[in-house]
C-alpha cells in the first residue's frame, strides 16, 4: 500500500510541475504584442490550460 501512495505522489508532483510550467508559459505569452491580459488570445489560452 505504501508503494501505491508513493506512486500517486510521484504522479501528482509530475502533474503539478507541468501545470506550473503552463502557467509560466501563459504569463510569458502575455508579453507578446496583442496577447496582453484580457485579450481574446489570453482568455482562450488561459481557459484551455486551466
Amino acid at each position: 500500500m505504501e508503494k501505491d501512495v508513493d506512486e500517486v505522489g510521484k504522479i501528482a508532483r509530475s502533474i503539478k510541475a507541468k501545470v506550473e510550467e503552463l502557467d509560466k508559459e501563459n504569463l510569458a505569452n502575455r508579453q507578446k504584442p496583442g496577447c496582453g491580459k484580457g485579450t481574446g488570445v489570453d482568455r482562450s489560452r488561459t481557459a484551455t490550460t486551466v
